[in-house]
């Protein structure tokens, strides 16, 4: 940031650390652009939403722990490690991290070894990468783990952004919903893809329904 103020260079920091900045953020989108009707909308869908997450925090609470393991990269052993704030879709949808360790930076992406994920053994995993869930079932050592026997490997969808992070969006929003009706499928009372048709309906009015 400095060195962009040093070089005159503008600059606008918003800050996104958390799912509950989105509702600045839309502020802000209102004061730059005008378009107050617009925020309003995008801000009414965000309190919605943290209601609802704040609202099932109970009911998780007394669900069967759900552990899991957050695959990235291409070979999937790339990961985090808690207080990362790329994980806070998990937290919100009631699961545990399987890994014990430790961030070595505030970029995460943590280099996780083989042995280390067979020691934790997770319930799920979620992998960003489709190459990799792809060719899962080729290495026997991610087959025979719990979750990809049991066929509980979820991989994060993309369109038209990220739902869980790398960038952390209003995506993850969605993101939540789809955690929670992965993990725990009768939990939420509204369908996960009815969701998912008012969200695009609201946030990318200009796409077409198929």
């Amino acid at each position: 940031l400095t060195k962009f103020e040093k070089m005159g260079i503008p600059v606008l920091l918003v800050n996104n650390e958390s799912i509950y900045d989105l509702i600045t953020q839309f502020e802000l989108f209102a004061k730059l652009t005008g378009d107050t009707t617009r925020a309003d909308e995008l801000i009414a869908y965000t309190k919605k939403s943290l209601s609802l997450i704040e609202s099932l925090k109970k009911e998780l609470s007394k669900q069967k722990e759900v552990r899991y393991y957050f695959a990235q990269g291409l070979d999937g052993l790339s990961s985090e490690c808690e207080g990362s704030f790329h994980l806070e879709p998990f937290k919100y949808a009631g699961a545990k991290n399987a890994l014990d360790c430790r961030m070595s930076s505030n970029y995460g992406m943590e280099k996780i070894s083989m042995e280390s994920v067979i020691l934790s053994n997770p319930d799920v995993i979620v992998a960003m990468e489709r190459t990799f869930t792809d060719t899962l079932m080729q290495n026997p050592q991610w087959r025979n783990l719990r979750a990809v026997k049991e066929g509980k490997v979820f991989t994060v969808p993309t369109t038209p952004f990220n739902y869980i992070s790398r960038p952390p969006s209003f995506m993850r929003l969605l993101g939540i919903r789809w955690l929670i009706d992965s993990f725990y499928p009768s939990l939420l009372e509204k369908p996960f893809e009815e969701e998912k048709k008012e969200f695009e309906k609201l946030f990318f009015p200009q796409l077409k329904e198929n």
